[in-house]
């Protein structure tokens, strides 16, 4: 089954909750800021994340993080565009990155992807049941609960949310600003 919504009628952590206890597997679109989000679940677990937001794309997080450098970036998706290998594996294989680090990584990129939607003030959602990405994407199987934990655990304003995150998890770009 389908919901579609806004963020002011349905918080994002009551919606997550649904779909992890429901045991769901699709797509949740979220909508908002002019960014599109997509979390991918499967059988309520989060599998998979993806953003319209250029500065949350794989590349850009790992140089901003200081993990690679944007040489090595500008190599891999020159290699990507010939081979249409996913840019993470390719990553891995010029030595740029170890798959370890790669997976972790990719962990802490898709929940400060999912963080930074808790401060939207307004946005809509849609989850389309069943539906994932055609293309394969590595596997997270995030834990929602986990999740919806760390931010409930401050109040549910923005502000103090943001505040409380902030030092802890956002990079400097990710920062909401005061």
């Amino acid at each position: 089954m389908g919901i579609t919504g806004n963020l002011k009628t349905m918080q994002l952590s009551e919606l997550l909750q649904w779909l992890s206890l429901g045991q769901k597997t699709g797509t949740l679109l979220i909508e908002g800021h002019g960014v599109e989000k997509r979390i991918y679940f499967q059988v309520g677990r989060i599998n998979s994340s993806s953003s319209s937001d250029q500065r949350e794309y794989l590349g850009h997080f790992l140089v901003s993080h200081g993990y690679i450098t944007e040489e090595e970036l500008k190599m891999a998706m020159e290699v990507q565009e010939e081979s249409n290998i996913l840019l993470g594996k390719i990553l891995v294989m010029i030595n740029a990155i170890s798959e370890t680090d790669l997976l972790r990584l990719m962990r802490k990129k898709a929940e400060e992807s999912i963080y930074d939607v808790f401060l939207w003030e307004e946005g809509s959602f849609e989850f389309v049941d069943g539906e994932l990405p055609e293309l394969k994407m590595v596997p997270l199987s995030l834990d929602v609960t986990g999740i919806s934990k760390r931010t409930t655990r401050s109040s549910r304003s923005p502000a103090s949310f943001s505040k409380g995150c902030a030092a802890e998890r956002w990079p400097s770009w990710r920062r909401p600003r005061a």
